[in-house]
């Protein structure tokens, strides 16, 4: 089972995201909390295949959070926003942007794309 590593700040969508990813057979997991120093050590432990990052959060710039991982991986990164920041989110090292609001079916071939190329 492949696992995604959720990171956003927002209970409600964590939960509906953690719904839909485990209902296409993905394994959702968490930080213990949204800084860089927990995020690390989460990936370091629980080897992700994708990190799943929103933009804004409020405790932590996803931008500066993805800007300052390893340029070589063993995951992607798929990063979403209300706002169209595809550029800056692919200039950071993101593999891939998703506008909100989207579809959920799009979320998930998006995650099958960029997992099956890992």
């Amino acid at each position: 089972m492949q696992k995604i590593l959720l990171l956003d700040d927002d209970a409600t969508m964590r939960s509906l995201l953690k719904t839909l990813l485990e209902l296409e057979n993905y394994q959702v997991i968490f930080p213990s909390e949204l800084t860089a120093t927990a995020i690390q050590e989460e990936i370091l432990f629980q080897q992700p295949q994708l990190l799943l990052v929103d933009v804004l959060m409020q405790n932590l710039n996803g931008l500066d959070l993805v800007a300052g991982l390893p340029s070589t991986r063993p995951y992607r990164v798929l990063m979403t926003s209300g706002m169209d920041v595809g550029i800056e989110c692919r200039e950071a090292g993101a593999d891939s942007f998703l506008l909100k609001p989207y579809d959920p079916s799009e979320l998930i071939r998006r995650i099958r794309e960029l997992t099956a190329e890992n």
